[in-house]
């Protein structure tokens, strides 16, 4: 309890951004959300990356997830995708491609560099693709094209 006072007392006093760690879940809906804080707890981080592992290894394409993050009470995914030479998406310009209207490609890291996608980028061979997306149970690069 001497913890919910001293963040809410934060809150109140400070512009800052806050980044509080919980140990009990319970404790998530009292602090409530706001721009301000960011909070994490250990079970969600371990599940997390559960998630990540097993998609990879379910995924038998080899598009291996990386990163794996749920958001916004697990109704939206952030997902880190190394993508192989399998991929149906490779090297064709992201505005040929019928990407899903509920996701988001944020960024392509290739060779270390983050490039914000425009139409005419492509996705290569190497290339780790972050997409946010609400879609669930999402383990493949080819799943951002609709079929």
């Amino acid at each position: 309890m001497k913890l919910i006072c001293l963040f809410q007392f934060m809150l109140k006093n400070r512009n800052k951004k806050i980044i509080t760690k919980l140990n009990k879940l319970s404790f998530v809906d009292i602090l409530g959300e706001n721009s301000f804080q960011s909070i994490i707890t250990p079970k969600k981080i371990v599940a997390d990356n559960i998630v990540r592992v097993v998609r990879s290894i379910a995924n038998k394409k080899k598009n291996l997830i990386e990163n794996f993050y749920r958001l916004e009470n697990n109704t939206v995914e952030a997902i880190e995708i190394l993508v192989n030479s399998d991929s149906r998406i490779n090297n064709i310009p992201l505005k040929d491609l019928k990407i899903k209207k509920n996701l988001i490609i944020a960024y392509i890291v290739r060779n270390n560099v983050a490039i914000f996608p425009k139409g005419t980028d492509v996705i290569k061979e190497g290339d780790r693709v972050i997409i946010i997306t609400t879609e669930s149970f999402f383990d493949d690069i080819n799943n951002i094209i609709e079929e």
